[in-house]
């Protein structure tokens, strides 16, 4: 039944986006496919497990892989701000993850 859901979610997802028009700038249309990009391996990641600390994790992951790539884009100190910024968003989701999933394992 999860399967199921996991592809009706990818179909909705390519529907919605189907007719969207992709960006003629270069820089904006390389940012338009990483979110999709980013987006579709969140939603498909879920077929794996829909447990909430891993879809958490990953969409976390996610997120910080946008603003990296926003933060390359970004002229000199605010790629460097964002790409910092990003790389302890990710730290900070992944020390928020294990303590989760210590926590579990030692009451469980």
């Amino acid at each position: 039944m999860e399967i199921f859901a996991i592809i009706l979610l990818l179909a909705v997802f390519y529907r919605m986006h189907y007719r969207l028009p992709i960006p003629e700038n270069s820089e904006q249309r390389q940012s338009f496919i990483m979110v999709k990009k980013s987006l579709s391996l969140v939603l498909i990641s879920l077929g794996y497990s829909s447990l909430f600390p891993v879809v958490f994790r990953n969409s976390g992951f996610a997120v910080a892989t946008v603003l990296l790539r926003v933060g390359i884009t970004e002229p000199a100190y605010y790629d460097v701000g964002l790409g910092s910024a990003a790389a302890l968003y990710a730290m900070g989701i992944t020390l928020a993850y294990n303590l989760h999933v210590q926590g579990s394992d030692k009451q469980g």
